[in-house]
């Protein structure tokens, strides 16, 4: 598992386990809130790869 890879593992578990996406920003360090996207599969995801 590469670095990002492992973010947005990191991410997704948060989100499924309940934590605020504000907070999954905060934590991933994204300065916009449209930086921090959700699919709707419930993945978190980086709009740079959209």
């Amino acid at each position: 598992m590469r670095g990002h890879q492992l973010r947005h593992f990191y991410a997704t578990y948060l989100l499924n386990n309940g934590t605020s996406l504000d907070v999954i920003q905060s934590l991933l360090d994204h300065k916009k809130s449209k930086t921090t996207r959700i699919k709707p599969n419930l993945n978190v995801i980086h709009s740079s790869f959209i």
